[in-house]
């Protein structure tokens, strides 16, 4: 007998000495797939908080909460795009851009000389300093003399150096996730729902009748569109809208 219950104690010690070290042996991965989750990855959706700022003094931020974007995906401007690839989840980072990274160079070409009867066709009074959109583009006042008014197209920022603080809050990936946080981002306003059919590859977008479909919708809704086509792709191969309309 003492034979017999020693053989089953040596049983249940090399039992407990194996599953000792397969739990050491798959802590290790555990740890890593967790420490790679709070990583982002170019065409990670994640949810980003920033300040950009130049000579100390703040031009942009993300204002009262943080705004979703693809990283690596050249969303934001190109040096910040290159910080958010590798940055961690509440990990407070700053990062210099230099001008080539952020608004680029100065062209002396996009200063130009608009007749200043186009102003007035349109109702406008230009004035130096008076931001205006000329042809679907964005241009400042400079100056107004002889019937010409002088225009720079050029961004404001470029020539200069930037510097960005942010924090990335949260990380979205999977292609559910990354769903579910554009649906919030850019339709929860309208009550939207979206259900993901993985093995279809199809996005079905529920947008209750009782929603607004205003101006505001149909560009949120195209959007939307992009987003999931360009970034959650191949995963997503079909976005469904499904709209109701009823009377009042």
């Amino acid at each position: 007998m003492a034979k017999i219950e020693k053989a089953v104690q040596a049983e249940k010690i090399e039992k407990n000495e194996k599953t000792e070290k397969a739990e050491k042996a798959d802590k290790p991965i555990h740890d890593a797939a967790a420490k790679h989750s709070s990583v982002a990855e170019a065409g990670d959706f994640v949810a980003l908080e920033f300040t950009g700022k130049t000579n100390g003094k703040p031009f942009e931020s993300s204002g009262a909460k943080p705004v979703l974007v693809a990283a690596g995906k050249a969303q934001v401007v190109r040096g910040l795009d290159e910080a958010l690839v590798g940055a961690r989840v509440g990990e407070k980072r700053s990062v210099a851009i230099p001008k080539e990274k952020a608004f680029g160079e100065r062209n002396p070409e996009l200063v130009r000389l608009v007749p200043l009867q186009k102003f007035k066709e349109q109702g406008i009074s230009p004035a130096p300093g008076l931001v205006i959109d000329i042809d679907g583009a964005r241009a400042r006042v400079q100056s107004v003399s002889g019937g010409r008014v002088r225009v720079d197209f050029n961004h404001d920022l470029a020539g200069s150096e930037v510097e960005y603080d942010f924090e990335i809050k949260r990380i979205f990936r999977s292609p559910k996730d990354k769903l579910d946080a554009l649906t919030e981002d850019l339709l929860g306003q309208f009550e939207a729902k979206t259900v993901f059919d993985a093995v279809a590859g199809v996005a079905r977008v529920a947008v209750p009748a009782k929603a607004r479909k205003d101006s505001d919708f149909l560009v949120r809704k195209l959007r939307f569109i992009s987003n999931v086509l360009q970034f959650a792709a191949p995963e997503v191969k079909k976005v469904v809208f499904e709209e109701e309309y009823a009377l009042q």
